[in-house]
């Protein structure tokens, strides 16, 4: 099937390539390569020429097919050719509401770290976090954004932090005393490493205390002035 569509492509010269199913939602080839997670058909589409931005009936863009079934390497593929992240459909829902729709917590992280509106309101006034699936607690943490993160901070909760904490900015991790959080946040890239923990230090924090791991946070910690400020 893949090296008939290519061989059809090839004859046409490309011609078709963006060609609708007018019996269906009009949708094109890559449509349905972003919804039936066809990688390397994909890959062939956007290297000939397929528009990234073409809409079936709902207004759905590729992306939004990519996102809804949560194929995360379709849906990287596509961004990194350009997809607009805050393409709307027909609901004015956007690729990162239909994540949210759908409880896709990997494909939903990578939309934020792209730079996806997570407050985009459709149609009906919703931002994602207002549509989560029912039990995906995880993408409603990802959706909050700082208030999930200091909320872990709070209650140490290391497993949520390394999950989401790639994308929060470091606030104050320090008042809450947890210094193995400060350390996951600052080697996830947030601002501020050796600040954080010269306040964490001089409010008494005991850098030998070890993780359920057995790891103090020296062991944690990567970046050179980070380790300096421990030892």
């Amino acid at each position: 099937l893949w090296n008939g569509l290519q061989r059809i492509i090839e004859l046409t010269d490309g011609k078709i390539i963006n060609c609708k199913d007018f019996d269906g939602r009009e949708s094109t080839p890559l449509h349905f390569a972003a919804g039936y997670n066809r990688v390397e058909v994909l890959k062939y589409l956007l290297e000939n020429g397929a528009d990234i931005e073409a809409r079936d009936t709902g207004w759905l863009v590729p992306l939004h097919n990519a996102c809804a079934y949560g194929h995360l390497v379709v849906a990287e593929l596509l961004v990194k050719h350009g997809a607009d992240l805050n393409a709307v459909d027909k609901w004015g829902y956007t690729p990162l509401h239909e994540c949210a729709l759908k409880g896709k917590f990997e494909v939903c992280k990578m939309l934020l770290l792209s730079g996806a509106d997570r407050n985009h309101k459709g149609r009906d006034g919703k931002i994602p976090l207002d549509v989560v699936r029912e039990g995906a607690e995880d993408v409603k943490d990802l959706l909050r954004g700082d208030e999930a993160v200091l909320e872990a901070a709070k209650e140490g909760d290391v497993e949520k932090i390394r999950k989401i904490g790639g994308l929060i900015p470091l606030h104050n991790a320090s008042s809450f005393g947890h210094l193995e959080i400060a350390v996951l946040l600052i080697e996830y890239g947030a601002e501020g490493r050796t600040q954080i923990c010269s306040l964490l230090l001089n409010s008494g924090a005991d850098v030998t205390l070890k993780n359920t791991e057995g790891l103090t946070a020296l062991d944690m910690a990567g970046a050179e002035d980070t380790k300096e400020l421990l030892m």
